[in-house]
């Protein structure tokens, strides 16, 4: 059960993946194949089809379904960025800013991170987001407003990147 369980969360994220892909059109409906797609080694990650796999042949329009066309020889890669080796906050940019800046980080670890804007008396201005992120480069844009929606005014502030093993920070200065 718990192996269906994996799989059906699995094909959802990648059904979602592929609705944020441009030029991909996904559709679901009656004519769906309930077939095996016959992958050359699916336990071993290679997600190419066999010759005899139903998704070189299904398909109305004379292309593959659901697949790249590669031999079972074949390797099909995927290009990942790398993965940073460490907790990083970088300088926002501009700085200084006005109306918007930009902050970048970096995260090796899937955690539950926070990130908040202070002002030079440490009272909080407006946390940016607090919320769950995976490994790799993330960008927040802000836009000099607090947490109630209202233009902060000139001066220096502080933005908090923390997480439940690290914290940094850093100074950004608005200028209207």
């Amino acid at each position: 059960m718990k192996n269906e369980e994996y799989l059906t969360k699995r094909i959802f994220s990648i059904l979602n993946r592929i609705e944020e892909m441009t030029g991909v059109l996904l559709t679901l409906g009656e004519q769906n194949m309930d077939l095996d797609p016959q992958f050359c080694d699916s336990q071993g990650s290679v997600y190419n089809l066999q010759e005899s796999s139903p998704c070189l042949i299904a398909s109305s329009s004379d292309g593959v379904l659901g697949a790249h066309e590669l031999d079972c020889d074949e390797v099909l890669s995927v290009s990942r960025p790398p993965v940073p080796s460490k907790f990083s906050l970088y300088q926002n940019y501009p700085n200084p800013f006005n109306p918007s800046t930009e902050i970048r980080f970096e995260v090796f670890e899937f955690d539950t991170y926070e990130l908040s804007v202070f002002n030079l008396n440490g009272q909080l201005v407006k946390t940016l987001f607090s919320n769950f992120k995976v490994p790799g480069s993330h960008v927040v844009t802000w836009n000099a407003r607090d947490r109630n929606g209202v233009k902060v005014p000139s001066g220096v502030y502080l933005y908090l990147l923390k997480n439940s093993k690290n914290q940094e920070s850093k100074k950004m200065i608005l200028m209207k």
